[in-house]
Order: structure tokens, then C-alpha cells, then sequence
């Protein structure tokens, strides 16, 4: 079994399927019967390379950080029995179900085209790398607020 161990390798057409959690696309090639836990390993170890190259977006560092209120509260909650702290717990879920609603519809292949309309040439998502990617994407931000 040969599993992608670079966003420098691995096509993004492989992130977007691994990404909505289908760990079989970490594979290069299958050459053993598939190991799951291993393509979660892999998959770790490129994620933490994607984050060190190109960070954490706003939305995601306000979604771990609702996340976290959340768990405390319930913590907090499951101490103390006061029966307020669900009210709490159930604003930063509403508030944390409209920034997931916000972000699903985000379509990766809406953005694909804009991408494309914005290079000017067609990208082949299994052949683009996942660095790649994210480098045109970063780019065309960083000139549409330029521009604006």
C-alpha cells in the first residue's frame, strides 16, 4: 500500500474525497489489502503540512473555538446541574449550525470555476496538486482585495 505523504503530491480531486470522508482516496496505489488507520495517519501528517503552509481560516478558528464553549459548557453543566447553561449551549449551536450552513454551501466546483475564469485555463483536479490549489486560491484573494 502506498499512501500521498505531501500536499505537494496529492491531487485535490484525492483532498475533496478525503476530506468529506473517504479515507481510500489517501492511496497512491493499492498493493495490500487497505488499512484505514494508516490512511488516517497519513492523512494527519499532510493535514498538519497543509496548516503549516497555508494556516487556519477565520471561520474555522471561530468554528473550534464554538466547538470548545460548547464542550465546557456542557462540562460545566454536568457539575453544577444549573439547568441556565443550556440556554448557553444552545445559542453557540445555533450560531455554530449557521457558520457550517454558510461554509457547506461554498461549492468546491463553483469555486473551481471562479478559479478557472480567474487563471484563464481549466484545471484538471487530478492532476493539480493540493498546494497548487490552494496557492492559485490564495493569489486570486490577495488581487480581488487589491483590487477592491
Amino acid at each position: 500500500m502506498k499512501f500521498y505523504e505531501s500536499i505537494e503530491d496529492m491531487p485535490i480531486y484525492n483532498w475533496f474525497k478525503v476530506n468529506n470522508g473517504d479515507m481510500r482516496f489517501m492511496l497512491i496505489k493499492q498493493t495490500a489489502k487497505y488499512d484505514g488507520k494508516k490512511a488516517r495517519e497519513y492523512f494527519d501528517k499532510i493535514y498538519s503540512e497543509y496548516i503549516d503552509v497555508f494556516g487556519i481560516s477565520e471561520s474555522y478558528l471561530k468554528v473550534i473555538e464554538l466547538k470548545k464553549q460548547i464542550s465546557v459548557l456542557n462540562i460545566e453543566m454536568a457539575i453544577t446541574g444549573d439547568r441556565i447553561l443550556k440556554n448557553f449551549i444552545k445559542m453557540a449551536q445555533v450560531e455554530l449550525n449557521q457558520i457550517n450552513s454558510k461554509t457547506n454551501k461554498t461549492n468546491t466546483n463553483e469555486v473551481k470555476v471562479h478559479l478557472e475564469k480567474y487563471l484563464g485555463f481549466r484545471l484538471n483536479e487530478k492532476e493539480t496538486s493540493v498546494k497548487e490549489y490552494y496557492t492559485y486560491l490564495n493569489v486570486m484573494a490577495n488581487d480581488s482585495r487589491k483590487a477592491a
